[in-house]
């Protein structure tokens, strides 16, 4: 890659990262919504959506433990369109989990990670 190149990918990169807080207040407010009220679809989709956005953005930007993790979360979800996990207190445990770690790396997001 061209000097250039790079500069405006880190630049493009630094923006992203700055933006990270957002999607993290997002993604709790969607988590704690679904979890007052475990069978709503729409909000379940909500959260789904984001943590799909996320992943794939931090992949792009080359965030690669944030992605592989934000990946989990959303397979996690996936299993949860079908009513019968939500009402399953293992499948809230193990989102729970994945949203703590989700959240701990959102903290934490740097461009060598």
């Amino acid at each position: 890659m061209s000097d250039a190149f790079d500069k405006q990918f880190l630049e493009l990169q630094k923006i992203f990262i700055g933006n990270l807080p957002e999607r993290k207040q997002r993604i709790n407010a969607f988590y704690l919504a679904l979890n007052s009220n475990r069978l709503d679809k729409p909000t379940l989709e909500n959260l789904h959506r984001e943590v799909h956005n996320l992943a794939g953005a931090a992949g792009c930007y080359q965030l690669t433990n944030l992605a592989e993790e934000a990946r989990l979360v959303e397979d996690h979800l996936s299993i949860g369109a079908d009513s019968e996990p939500l009402q399953s207190d293992c499948w809230w445990q193990a989102l729970e989990n994945f949203i703590a770690h989700l959240s701990g790396l959102l903290d934490g997001a740097s461009p060598s990670g």
